[in-house]
């Protein structure tokens, strides 16, 4: 939704970066053997927004202008080719770690929940931060201006680009969050 909010371009392939990022977040922790906080932060704040500069400096900049129904093709295109790719990496079998999360749950009306599947997005400081982010700071001004008017930002010399590849960035960022959280942390293919 970061993505959509800010470069006006739907991400289809949003699960497939979470799915690159469990990947790397399992190869670390299960075969290089590293503990779960070093390895979490490698596979969210590297590999997610290493991804985003991958995927705005190679397909948005060179699809600016282009009808929406490009945008569309090339995004579900990176989705099968990320899929492809770890498909061939890592073969078709499930893989999974050890549980590192609380296996206690809370009760909502009429069904337990887990602590780990407690969704980290629906908490009210991570929605209040992204609000007050793309509301209440130049930086959120600056992403609505381009989506709006990029042509008309770029008059008043905002740097259009840098802004789409931000907002890319932290929308792959996100992207990969949940991959570090799940039950037993499996990472497969679909």
């Amino acid at each position: 939704m970061v993505t959509y909010k800010t470069s006006g371009v739907f991400n289809f392939a949003h699960g497939a970066v979470g799915m690159a990022a469990t990947y790397v977040f399992y190869s670390l922790r299960v075969d290089a053997g590293w503990p779960t906080a070093p390895a979490a932060a490698v596979a969210v704040l590297g590999v997610g927004p290493a991804m985003g500069v991958v995927i705005a400096g190679c397909s948005c900049a060179a699809l600016v202008g282009a009808p929406s129904s490009t945008y569309v093709v090339v995004s579900l295109g990176l989705l099968v080719a990320l899929q492809g790719f770890f498909l061939a990496v890592y073969g078709a079998a499930p893989r999974g770690s050890s549980q590192f999360l609380p296996r206690s749950t809370f009760r909502l009306p009429g069904v337990n929940v887990g602590w780990d599947q407690r969704s980290w997005w629906s908490s009210p400081p991570c929605r209040g931060s992204a609000w007050c982010l793309f509301f209440r700071t130049r930086f959120g001004i600056l992403n609505r201006a381009v989506v709006d008017d990029r042509d008309l930002s770029q008059l008043a010399r905002v740097d259009a680009a840098g802004v789409t590849s931000a907002s890319w960035i932290i929308g792959c960022a996100f992207a990969a969050c949940p991959a570090c959280s799940s039950r037993r942390s499996s990472a497969s293919t679909p």
